[in-house]
C-alpha cells in the first residue's frame, strides 16, 4: 500500500478505497496535513464522510460527492472540516448525502465556501 506521507509532492489521479467498511472516502490522519488539494474526485457509496479535511489550508474544488451515508446514522456528510483553518470548497457538487451536505467542526475562520452545487440532501439541525 502506497501512502501519500510515502511520497510528497505526488499528484494522484484516483484513489480506490480498499477498506471495507468504506467508511470515508478522502481522509488523512497524523502531521503533514496541510496544503492539501482535492480536485476532480467522484466520490460515491461511502457510508460515512466523502472528506475529511484536517489541517490548514485544504482545497476541495470540482468534486462530484454523493450517496454518502448509511440509515443507521453516525458521521453522513459530504464534506467535513474537522480542525481546517484557511479551507476554500469550491465548485463542488454535493448531493444525496443522508445527513448535511458540508459539516464545520472545530475549524476555525476564514474559510471560504463558493459556488457549490447543492441538491437532494438530507439536513439535521
Amino acid at each position: 500500500t502506497r501512502r501519500s506521507s510515502d511520497l510528497p509532492l505526488t499528484r494522484f489521479s484516483s484513489i480506490e478505497v480498499t477498506d471495507t467498511s468504506r467508511n470515508r472516502g478522502i481522509f488523512w490522519t497524523g502531521s503533514g496535513n496541510s496544503y492539501i488539494t482535492v480536485d476532480g474526485f467522484d466520490i460515491a457509496f461511502v457510508t460515512g464522510v466523502g472528506i475529511v479535511a484536517r489541517g490548514d489550508y485544504w482545497t476541495i474544488t470540482n468534486n462530484d460527492i454523493h450517496n454518502i451515508g448509511n440509515e443507521t446514522g453516525g458521521h453522513s456528510y459530504g464534506i467535513e472540516l474537522q480542525t481546517a483553518t484557511q479551507a476554500v470548497v469550491s465548485n463542488n457538487t454535493v448531493h444525496d448525502t443522508l445527513r448535511t451536505c458540508f459539516y464545520v467542526v472545530t475549524s476555525y475562520a476564514p474559510y471560504i465556501s463558493q459556488n457549490n452545487i447543492i441538491e437532494s440532501n438530507v439536513g439535521y439541525d
